[in-house]
C-alpha cells in the first residue's frame, strides 16, 4: 500500500518526493522504499529519525527548556526505566505537553495521523 501511494504521488505533478517517517515504526518497509527510490524517476529523499516524538520536540513547536536531554539522550535515557529511544522522547514530550492543551491537541491529532501511515500532501 505504502509503496503504491509513493508511486502514485512520485509520478504526479511533483518532481521530487521527500519521505518523512518515524524511523522505528517504519523498519518493515525500508527496503521496498529503498527499491522505490532507485526505480523512480524522481528523486525520493528520506528522513527515518529513530522517534518521531524527537522530530516534533525537536521542531520548536514545545518548548525544550534543557535540550541537553535531547541532544545527549544517551546520558538521561536509563535503559531500565525506558526500553527504547522512543518511550524516553515520548514520556519527555508528554510531559511537556500535558498543561498545554492546545499542544496536546496537536499531539494527539499527530500520532493519529501519523499512526494511520497515510501519505500528507503538504504546499
Amino acid at each position: 500500500m505504502m509503496l503504491s501511494n509513493l508511486s502514485y504521488h512520485s509520478s504526479r505533478k511533483y518532481k521530487d518526493t521527500v519521505v518523512i517517517a518515524d524511523g522505528a515504526a517504519f523498519g518493515a518497509e525500508i527496503a521496498d522504499l529503498a527499491e522505490a527510490q532507485k526505480q523512480s524517476p524522481n528523486k525520493i529523499a528520506i528522513f527515518l529519525p529513530e522517534s518521531f516524538e524527537w522530530l516534533i520536540l525537536k521542531s520548536g513547536l514545545v518548548d525544550v527548556s534543557d535540550t541537553r536531554k535531547l541532544d545527549e539522550a544517551y546520558d538521561y535515557a536509563d535503559s531500565v526505566e525506558y526500553m527504547s529511544w522512543e518511550q524516553y522522547f515520548t514520556k519527555i514530550l508528554v510531559d511537556l505537553t500535558k498543561e498545554n492543551k492546545l499542544k496536546k491537541v496537536f499531539e494527539i491529532a499527530a500520532f493519529q495521523v501519523l499512526s494511520a501511515g497515510e501519505i500528507c500532501e503538504c504546499y
